[in-house]
């Protein structure tokens, strides 16, 4: 399974870091939104590794 985030941003009112995924799951493609409450000041690698993991929890 291939993760896309699109338009990731934080969301200062929720304290978390937002973000479109589309999963890719061999021909099929669904889009979902996700959000990961990390700290602030994370490096863009552990963003993305916690918006990837919270999309994948989203998936099931």
């Amino acid at each position: 399974m291939r993760i896309d985030l699109t338009h990731v941003a934080y969301d200062a009112r929720h304290a978390c870091f937002r973000a479109d995924a589309i999963l890719h799951h061999g021909s099929h493609l669904r889009a979902i939104t996700c959000a990961w409450h990390g700290p602030r000041d994370a490096s863009f690698p552990e963003i993305s590794v916690g918006l990837s993991n919270e999309a994948r929890r989203a998936r099931k």
